[in-house]
């Protein structure tokens, strides 16, 4: 092709001149860095958000139900919406029993917690989901918090607490604290309030920060049996479900049953999911100006071309070229120029995020809970990149050769 020759002897050969030379590569250079950055950074992106939405989907419910009204965890398991879900052989159905309290320590140190009672069962495949979840992504785990098995469940009078709680009021294994009712504030003076004490039994850390900042479990009918008639107390079924993302679907089918709500763990997160695409968005949207802005080198490099080899082009108009076909010309040679930034960026980008993808580098340091730097490589992406990029890359190209003005020529043809 006669416009890749062209490219060699006057952007890429020593014949060129120096600076169409040094600007040639420096566009080069911009544009694949650019190109590297944007396909790996969001790569990374996708795989902790998917990451995240592992361990969302792992230690959550797929569906929460909550009946306002029902006064018993008994009446719960006879309610139309839940013999509909049984069913399904495949759904898990357990119910359980949420409130708010008042944690006081030892050391007089106080903080609102949700307290969330939990069948044996339950807490055994909680366990389990959390022990899977540090094997598949090597969590960062404190030196103080060993793993919990399911077969350390909460006994009597005993509870188990996030990590982030025991480190904000400093409590350890085997500590006793006081639980509070929220309704306890609201007794007159001189009224003593109900008061349960119970023993830390473990200390566990899910890697979610809600759950280990807001958390602690227990075995209900053994723990907190002086709160039940408690105001702030509801009971709850929790549904898990083979498939996550057949929530929503799930939801929409129970949507004719009367005195249930029912929350997905979709809707339980989206504030959690909703900051994670506002900063995908905002990091990509930094990312795409970077290498729009890395692109006017190209136009630099074109212009700087069109304008030292105006004689090469007169002489190419003696040759037969029509003013259209220098246009095209000087079009693909801004398309050669971009295109090799754009496919050694892009393709350099893909390798390395693919390395990551299968190779997850573990470099984080302990403050994270997840020490690996995991990767996602969506294709469909890296080819809607590759389109936008070619369109851009093209209408530069275009424009900056459009100001080859056709009198510019014929004024150097005419003076020869």
């Amino acid at each position: 092709m006669i416009s890749l020759k062209i490219f060699k002897r006057f952007i890429l050969s020593k014949r060129s001149g120096a600076l169409i030379k040094k600007l040639a590569w420096i566009s080069i250079i911009q544009i694949a860095l650019s190109l590297f950055a944007f396909v790996l950074v969001l790569s990374v992106m996708n795989g902790m958000n998917l990451s995240i939405s592992d361990r969302v989907t792992s230690l959550e419910p797929d569906l929460v139900l909550e009946f306002p009204g029902a006064s018993s965890s008994v009446a719960l398991d006879f309610q139309p919406v839940v013999m509909r879900i049984r069913e399904n052989p495949d759904a898990v159905i357990d119910i359980f029993e949420q409130s708010d309290v008042i944690v006081r320590t030892m050391d007089g140190l106080y903080r609102g917690l949700v307290a969330k009672g939990l069948s044996q069962a339950s807490l055994e495949r909680f366990s389990r989901a959390i022990q899977n979840m540090d094997q598949k992504q090597k969590s960062h785990r404190p030196e103080e918090i060993q793993m919990w098995n399911p077969d350390e469940m909460p006994l009597e009078d005993e509870i188990v607490i996030g990590f982030d709680v025991a480190r904000t009021l400093n409590i350890f294994e085997g500590d006793w604290v006081t639980v509070i009712p929220p309704e306890a504030l609201l007794l007159p003076q001189g009224q003593l309030p109900q008061l349960e004490k119970v023993r830390v039994k473990r200390i566990i850390s899910t890697s979610l920060q809600d759950l280990d900042a807001q958390y602690f479990w227990y075995q209900k009918e053994l723990t907190l049996g002086r709160f039940k008639n408690s105001p702030s107390r509801h009971n709850r079924v929790e549904v898990f479900l083979p498939d996550h993302e057949s929530a929503d679907e799930m939801k929409k089918s129970l949507e004719g049953f009367e005195n249930v709500l029912v929350s997905t763990w979709k809707d339980r997160n989206g504030a959690l999911f909703a900051a994670l695409r506002i900063e995908k968005l905002a990091i990509g949207f930094i990312l795409f100006l970077a290498g729009l802005i890395s692109s006017f080198s190209v136009v630099m490099a074109l212009t700087l071309l069109i304008t030292q080899k105006k004689k090469e082009w007169a002489l190419m108009r003696t040759l037969g070229f029509s003013h259209q076909d220098l246009i095209r010309l000087l079009t693909r040679l801004g398309l050669w120029l971009s295109g090799v930034g754009v496919m050694i960026g892009t393709l350099s980008g893909l390798a390395m995020a693919l390395i990551i993808q299968f190779y997850p580098l573990s470099i984080l340091p302990s403050i994270y809970y997840d020490s690996q730097i995991p990767s996602k490589v969506d294709f469909t992406f890296v080819a809607t990149v590759l389109c936008v990029a070619a369109v851009i890359c093209y209408w530069t190209c275009r424009r900056t050769a459009m100001t080859l003005s056709e009198d510019q020529i014929a004024d150097l043809l005419k003076y020869r």
